[in-house]
C-alpha cells in the first residue's frame, strides 16, 4: 500500500528543513500502513522524541496513498496549533497535498468518511472530551498520539476508557 506513494514522500522530505530521522518516519509509515487493520490507535510516543514531526511525516504517507481525503489534525493547544501549521506548510507544498492537511483546535464532526483524523495530544482530547472523541472515531479512523498515558498499567481507569473507545494501545 505504502510503496506506491513512497517515492514522492521522500521527495517531498529531501529538501524540508524539519523533516523525521529514520525513527520518526519509521512510526509514522508503521502506524499509517497498520491502519487498514486497526482503525483507531493510540501512539505513546516519550516526551521530546518528535512527536509533531511523526505526526507531519504520517499525515504525508496518508495523503500520498489516499488521494480522495483530508487529514485533520487536532491540537488542542492554540500556540502548538499555530506552530505546528507554520512549520510544516512547507511539507504540504514539497508533497504536492496542499490544502488536503488541515491543523485545528477541534473536533471534526463534520470530515468525511474518507478522511483521516489525528489527534495530538490525545491524553487531553480523550479525557476531557471522551464523548466526542467516541463520535469521531465511530465514524473515521483515528490515529493518535500522546505522550502521558501509561502502558505499564493496563488497570488504570484511563486505559479503560481508551480501550471502550476502542483504540489499540501501541
Amino acid at each position: 500500500m505504502l510503496q506506491d506513494g513512497n517515492s514522492s514522500v521522500e521527495a517531498a522530505l529531501k529538501y524540508f528543513h524539519y523533516k523525521p530521522n529514520a525513527t520518526q518516519l519509521a512510526v509514522a509509515v508503521y502506524a499509517v500502513g497498520l491502519y487498514e487493520k486497526q482503525e483507531r490507535q493510540l501512539w505513546q510516543l516519550p516526551a521530546g522524541t518528535g512527536k509533531s514531526r511523526v505526526i507531519a511525516a504520517a499525515a504525508l504517507a496518508w495523503a500520498k496513498v489516499n488521494k480522495n481525503g483530508l487529514v485533520h489534525i487536532v491540537v488542542p493547544n492554540e500556540l502548538l496549533c499555530q506552530r505546528d501549521t507554520a512549520t510544516f506548510s512547507d511539507l504540504w507544498r514539497l508533497g504536492d497535498i496542499e490544502g488536503r492537511v488541515k491543523y485545528r483546535k477541534d473536533l471534526p464532526m463534520e470530515a468525511a468518511p474518507s478522511d483521516l483524523v489525528i489527534l495530538d495530544e490525545a491524553d487531553h482530547l480523550i479525557f476531557n472530551h471522551t464523548d466526542l472523541v467516541k463520535k469521531v472515531a465511530a465514524k473515521h479512523r483515528v490515529i493518535a498520539f500522546t505522550a502521558t498515558i501509561s502502558k505499564s498499567n493496563f488497570e488504570t481507569a484511563e486505559v479503560g476508557v481508551v480501550k471502550m473507545l476502542g483504540f489499540l494501545i501501541l
